[in-house]
């Protein structure tokens, strides 16, 4: 009588799994997947300039260029043989923000290499469990860095650290203060973007990196932001004159349409909108093309504005204001739209930690299930607030 086939045992399948591992490693495939059914442009926008840093550690030290006021004329116009004084003003403010571990783990089940006696000997043979256990795992973890990316963070210092998203690191209007601009100059956008709010009940927190933007010692580092006059997010044509002069603001000069659309000199910039306001300013566009012809980057599902491509970003749909700040969700406002100059923002990870694909385990408890780590170290960081770009919303 023949042996029954006792099967892939788990300690030859782990042998087998780590030549698999070995390989064929974590492929770079995820956001392409994603991309199949939505395309999430902020993280990817970040992840694509993605700055490698060779320093360990749990915190990073860097610096936050805040402008100087301009020298008194007395200072400027010389005679000659004159006396001069020198004095030193520090425009740069050293900063140490905590690094953010974030991960996910792919799990496997010791009867998967057993489903086909035909197919468990090789690694060959299994790579295409093993991809697909890793795409399901990793598609869920993506979505929600998505979220990580643009999100406040609840914990901004100790062992769980998270990232510091956009809506850290570019504060938008308050109530209060589309109230006061309002009945100063009609709701202009201005320089007074703060301390972000805590993300558990909404109220103003005492720094911005470190440092207090509050304080009028730190005026120059607050953001520019500004408020829709209407609550829809119906663009007038006061919003469109307000849009023009946040572009001015932030030194914003578009490129020569002829260089194209899709490469990468016309993302010197960017922006993002929820659906609402896409929709709005692609009805503005419109009636100031009626006789030029369709724009054709709205076939790409953008709208061109003051020489720049505004993109959906589907995490900006769920953008709360700030007395329902939370974790899950942005909070920029109702009806965001946000413009980022990619050169002031910083994307940092860790080298030897930057989507890191572990050797697979075998945890005691479960001695039937393999699993699979993979992890990175990581966190976002400003420059210059000021120019870092602008948003506008209603109030947030």
């Amino acid at each position: 009588m023949a042996t029954p086939d006792p099967g892939v045992q788990l300690t030859a399948f782990t042998d087998l799994f780590t030549a698999t591992h070995t390989l064929y490693p974590v492929e770079k495939k995820t956001i392409a997947n994603m991309r199949a059914t939505q395309s999430y442009p902020i993280m990817e926008m970040l992840l694509g300039q993605v700055e490698l840093s060779d320093k360990g550690g749990k915190t990073i030290s860097d610096q936050i260029n805040i402008p100087g006021s301009k020298a008194s004329k007395q200072d400027r116009t010389l005679a000659s043989f004159q006396t001069r004084t020198g004095a030193i003003t520090d425009t740069i403010h050293p900063i140490t923000v905590p690094w953010s571990l974030s991960g996910y783990t792919v799990t496997y089940g010791e009867d998967e290499a057993n489903l086909n006696p035909k197919d468990r000997n090789t690694p060959q043979k299994i790579k295409d469990i093993v991809n697909a256990r890793r795409l399901s795992a990793s598609e869920p973890y993506m979505d929600g860095l998505s979220y990580d990316m643009t999100c406040l963070p609840t914990l901004v210092s100790g062992e769980k650290a998270e990232l510091r998203g956009l809506s850290y690191c570019i504060v938008p209007i308050t109530a209060a203060q589309h109230a006061t601009a309002l009945a100063a100059n009609g709701g202009q956008p201005a320089f007074q973007g703060m301390n972000p709010v805590s993300s558990t009940d909404g109220s103003a927190t005492s720094d911005y990196f470190g440092i207090d933007r509050s304080s009028a010692t730190y005026a120059k580092a607050r953001n520019l932001n500004c408020s829709w006059l209407n609550t829809d997010a119906s663009v007038t044509e006061n919003d469109r004159v307000h849009l023009n002069q946040a572009f001015r603001l932030i030194n914003f000069k578009p490129v020569p349409m002829q260089q194209g659309i899709d490469t990468p000199v016309t993302q010197t910039f960017r922006g993002f909108a929820d659906q609402s306001v896409l929709d709005e300013l692609g009805k503005a566009s419109r009636a100031q093309n009626d006789t030029l012809g369709i724009d054709i980057t709205e076939r790409l599902g953008m709208v061109y504005v003051n020489g720049l491509h505004i993109e959906w970003d589907p995490v900006l749909d769920n953008s709360v204001a700030a007395a329902s700040a939370s974790t899950t969700a942005p909070v920029f406002g109702s009806h965001p739209l946000v413009v980022i100059n990619p050169s002031q923002i910083r994307f940092l990870a860790q080298r030897a930690k930057y989507f890191k694909n572990r050797a697979p385990v075998t945890p005691w408890d479960k001695p039937d299930v393999i699993l699979e780590y993979i992890d990175s170290m990581f966190q976002i960081l400003v420059k210059n607030p000021q120019q870092l770009g602008f948003t506008f919303s209603v109030d947030a």
